[in-house]
């Protein structure tokens, strides 16, 4: 009998073939990646047969006019259905990254410093939807999220952005975190998750510089309460998801 394929392994497994070995805070890139398989192919876990795989060897790009000629970059290539993804490392090898087979960016898991961004977009028949978050891991942990779509009648859909920030308190089941509203997570005008890496940083700074001081305290209740605040992230961000579709949305006609 074969063994199952558990696709977010089989990645994690091959980080260092991808380059992307030398990271700190393997378990929050852990849960991100899961998170973004399962987001994009409904599931982590498939048969043996639903699958198949190959290796791209490539030289890398050290300019924009001159190759690296004894330096190459490999790329693992995931055939599912009739889709073709292709998983790589970016800028660095600080960034893990998923495109299909129509060059659109599945998703992206940025480490940078002490922080990790991530962002996945799913498309359907009627709507792209794209999800923004950042774990910010130094000194008081923060969460950001955000969600923006865009729909067949030629609008974005954006919701209100959320952070929230430990305060380091437990009650009973569940830990104390301040929930801040905070300016757009990302520009939606830059493509979403296309966006480049200079402007995604500019646009992170944006929304920091900006932030709306108008706070609450919240009690989010933590799956397991006995392990770290990083072994609860669907609990956190299960939360903010929720509160970001409490209010209003904004709308605006995306113009051609």
């Amino acid at each position: 009998m074969e063994h199952k394929i558990i696709l977010s392994q089989f990645i994690e497994n091959n980080f260092e073939k991808l380059s992307f070995s030398n990271i700190t805070n393997r378990e929050v890139v852990h849960y991100y990646l899961k998170k973004n398989i399962i987001s994009i192919f409904g599931k982590d876990v498939f048969e043996p047969y639903e699958l198949e795989f190959n290796t791209l060897v490539e030289p890398e790009l050290a300019s924009v006019t001159s190759f690296t000629k004894n330096k190459v970059i490999n790329k693992i290539v995931i055939f599912y259905g009739d889709t073709e993804y292709i998983v790589h490392s970016r800028w660095g090898r600080r960034t893990l990254e998923m495109c299909s087979t129509n060059s659109l960016i599945s998703f992206r898991i940025l480490v940078d410093d002490n922080k990790i961004h991530n962002s996945n977009t799913i498309i359907t028949e009627t709507e792209t939807i794209s999800d923004y978050s950042c774990i910010y891991l130094k000194d008081t942990p923060c969460f950001d999220y955000q969600k923006i779509i865009y729909n067949i009648y030629g609008e974005e859909i954006i919701f209100p952005a959320y952070r929230a920030k430990s305060i380091s308190v437990q009650k009973g089941q569940s830990h104390l975190f301040e929930i801040i509203k905070l300016e757009d997570l990302v520009d939606s005008r830059e493509e979403g998750a296309n966006a480049t890496y200079e402007r995604l940083k500019q646009n992170i700074k944006k929304y920091v510089d900006n932030l709306k001081r108008k706070s609450e305290i919240i009690a989010i209740p933590f799956s397991n309460p006995s392990l770290t605040i990083y072994d609860n992230l669907d609990s956190i961000f299960s939360f903010l998801e929720e509160k970001s579709i409490e209010l209003p949305i904004e709308r605006k006609r995306v113009k051609n």
